[in-house]
């Protein structure tokens, strides 16, 4: 039963990060009606929800995340923002997140550099979901430039630039992720994608291979493989 929720608290951030909110919040609310001690689930639930303009149900999710684990200090730095828009001045100073530890970008706490960078990722897909690719483009790299190191944001513009047919910018990309995280699948499902639709179907092989011996059961992995072997 662990294993079973640990899988489906995993199919839902990759959801998340693939900017399918309804899905996630699908697996997370599975989740939670097994066990309601997640507090990273909750968290993502509230980032979601508030994503979504439902910012009462985001309250409670942040609220649900942070009885569970007050320190979570990226609960509490979304907690604040939210209270903020809901104009709960008073109640939202004591979630205040710390601004110390300032380093690199512009001098800006990491913590806020992150915020940031997600806000960003969240304009870019909204910008795709309209069909501005350029634009989204353009927020894609703001947000990487203040978190260079968040995989779950480089994996969304490699797809951006693979939808916008940009193949070999989409897989140095990917290649990037996994240079600092070989184990990271998805970025190599989608490096193996490319490969794939620039004729390079021997790579593609490879690559998906590779995640299927590592996670024989991931669906993207064996769809795509299947392109390569046809059922007779």
């Amino acid at each position: 039963m662990e294993r079973e929720r640990a899988d489906r608290i995993q199919l839902g951030k990759d959801a998340y990060r693939n900017g399918d909110y309804r899905l996630a919040l699908k697996h997370f609310t599975a989740v939670i009606e097994q066990n309601d001690g997640y507090a990273d689930v909750f968290h993502l639930m509230g980032v979601i929800f508030h994503s979504m303009g439902d910012l009462l149900a985001a309250r409670g999710a942040f609220d649900r995340a942070l009885a569970i684990n007050p320190q979570f200090e990226e609960a509490r730095i979304n907690y604040f923002i939210l209270l903020n828009e809901l104009g709960e001045k008073e109640l939202a100073e004591r979630w205040k997140p710390a601004v110390s530890g300032a380093d690199g970008w512009n001098g800006l706490p990491k913590n806020v550099r992150g915020r940031l960078a997600n806000l960003r990722r969240e304009i870019a897909q909204l910008y795709l979901q309209c069909n501005q690719g350029e634009a989204a483009v353009e927020e894609f790299t703001k947000a990487l430039e203040l978190a260079p190191h968040y995989h779950d944001i480089r994996l969304l513009y490699g797809n951006c630039l693979r939808v916008l047919e940009r193949y070999e910018a989409a897989a140095a990309e990917y290649r990037r992720i996994l240079d600092q995280k070989p184990d990271y699948h998805p970025a190599r499902v989608f490096l193996g994608l490319c490969d794939y639709l620039t004729n390079v179907p021997d790579r593609a092989r490879k690559e998906w291979e590779q995640v299927l011996a590592a996670e024989p059961e991931n669906a993207l992995a064996k769809l795509y493989l299947s392109k390569l072997n046809p059922a007779p």
